[in-house]
């Protein structure tokens, strides 16, 4: 779930630049704005073939305006729902689904769900180094 935040925010920086802040863990003092905070809203996770699982993960982009117009807020919207529409987790394109956004108290909330594979991740076990095989063809 963290490499997902950090593709979130890794986008959110290529699309926005430096100007704006990227928080994924929660800021109390220092919140200069305008910036985004990353947050996870709910995670599902379903197994599939052995070893396999699909998973389903839910953020919500929250952004603080550097004025409280709502032009601000629309214009942000438009940028993230091009934007998110894909990142990339470990040189995999992973699409964004569910895409929608609500602006609160001047604040604007930018939802989007990921759904990627996982494969459980066990330790390799030694392989055989030599096969001696006896035997005639007749």
């Amino acid at each position: 779930m963290k490499k997902t935040l950090e593709a979130i925010a890794m986008q959110l920086k290529r699309e926005f630049g430096e100007h704006y802040e990227i928080w994924i863990e929660e800021q109390e003092q220092d919140l200069r704005e305008p910036c985004f905070f990353v947050q996870t809203i709910e995670t599902h996770q379903v197994a599939r073939l052995t070893g396999y699982y699909q998973r389903s993960q839910s953020f919500d982009l929250i952004y603080f305006p550097e004025t409280k117009a709502t032009f601000e807020l629309t214009e942000v919207a438009e940028r993230l729902y091009f934007c998110m529409e894909y990142i990339e987790l470990d040189g995999i394109p992973v699409r964004g689904r569910n895409l929608h956004t609500e602006i609160v108290e001047g604040v604007l909330h930018f939802m989007v769900e990921y759904e990627i594979c996982l494969k459980e991740g066990k330790e390799k076990e030694d392989k055989m180094e030599y096969l001696k095989q006896k035997g005639r063809l007749k």
